[in-house]
């Protein structure tokens, strides 16, 4: 992503912070000052200040959702298992979908295109994260 602000940008350059798209919404809110009611845009987080300094952090962790759930944390991805058929119009493509039936944990630091399942070498890391996915799931179940 690339964030131009003339005389905005406090430190240029390359960051590493954890954003996701729909932290656009409470962000830009925040920025312009308008307040959100406690159930508006529940699922962003307030990252202006990372958007606008390559030096600062964003979310610790990141849940993504594609047929399965993922979450990202620090130089950690876990997706985990898939249950299901994956859908054709996915099996026919020429690329990695990541639907497995058992957990996958990579160190995006040193694998950055997730080749490297090292789930049997960070078991306990994997259950941690899994862990987690299921209480931000549970937090956050519409009844």
């Amino acid at each position: 992503m690339i964030v131009t602000y003339p005389n905005g940008i406090k430190n240029l350059g390359d960051s590493n912070a954890l954003i996701s798209h729909i932290d656009f919404y409470r962000s830009l809110a925040n920025f312009i000052g308008v307040e959100l009611s406690n159930t508006e845009a529940i699922d962003s987080q307030n990252v202006i200040d990372a958007l606008l300094d390559s030096s600062k952090s964003a979310r610790k962790v990141m849940l993504e959702e594609s047929f399965t759930l993922a979450l990202r944390e620090g130089d950690f991805k876990y997706i985990a298992p898939f249950e299901g058929n994956t859908p054709d119009w996915l099996m026919n493509k020429a690329v990695e979908s990541g639907l497995k039936p058992e957990g996958q944990l990579f160190d995006l630091s040193s694998d950055a295109t997730e080749n490297i399942n090292i789930i049997d070498k960070m078991p306990e890391r994997a259950r941690a994260m899994q862990t987690k996915i299921e209480a931000i799931v549970s937090q956050n179940s519409y009844k």
